[in-house]
């Protein structure tokens, strides 16, 4: 354990406690302060160390000790850690989708009936469609953004996403038009989305 704890960077032993880290499940604080078997600990620390072995390129280690989070929380019952458990999956699986994208869906699917805002739904339902672009699955993938657009036709963020999407499936000049559509509206548009177009189209009108 300390060769690990050496190696991990920010962390700390707080009363006879291994504390690998913070911010998944509790704050440091709280995990300072609560008794020694408090099952958070542990969530929190097989996340911090399912980052390190993917870091270091195990990534069927960093995906078990995920798996084995999603376990823990549904055994303790609680629908916030367990969502929580949910969500770290899918960040590993997004960042490793070349090995991972049928178990991402598999953790939106998870996800989905623990989530309550609209825009959560969403955006989920946007990563469900990148995945299986990466499957390729394209068709599907196509049906799910079309879907999202008629359900959803003045949540502009998501033609957003599909201009993404578009790019990382080859199609780079529809994405410019997708997102040219977007600047033309740009009074419809939230900041943070108006933001985030500009800088994805002058990146690829550079590039």
């Amino acid at each position: 354990n300390l060769s690990l704890k050496r190696s991990l960077g920010s962390q700390a032993i707080a009363d006879e406690k291994l504390i690998l880290g913070s911010g998944h499940y509790a704050t440091f604080d709280y995990l300072k302060n609560t008794r020694p078997d408090d099952p958070v600990i542990l969530l929190e620390n097989r996340c911090h160390i399912s980052r390190h072995l993917e870091e270091n390129g195990d990534l069927e280690g960093a995906y078990l000790a995920l798996k084995e989070n999603i376990d823990s929380a549904m055994s303790l019952g609680n629908k916030g850690l367990l969502k929580n458990a949910y969500q770290d999956l899918l960040h590993f699986c997004y960042n490793n989708t070349d090995e991972y994208a049928e178990e991402g869906i598999e953790a939106i699917e998870s996800l989905l009936p623990l989530s309550s805002g609209e825009d959560e739904i969403d955006y989920l339902r946007c990563d469900r469609a990148d995945l299986l672009a990466k499957m390729n699955k394209i068709d599907e993938a196509e049906k799910e953004f079309g879907a999202i657009f008629k359900e959803m036709p003045e949540w502009y963020f998501a033609r957003y996403r599909y201009a993404l999407y578009l790019e990382d499936t080859g199609k780079k000049n529809d994405a410019i038009d997708v997102l040219n559509q977007l600047i033309s509206i740009k009074n419809k548009l939230d900041k943070d989305t108006y933001n985030a177009v500009v800088e994805v189209l002058e990146r690829m009108q550079e590039s």
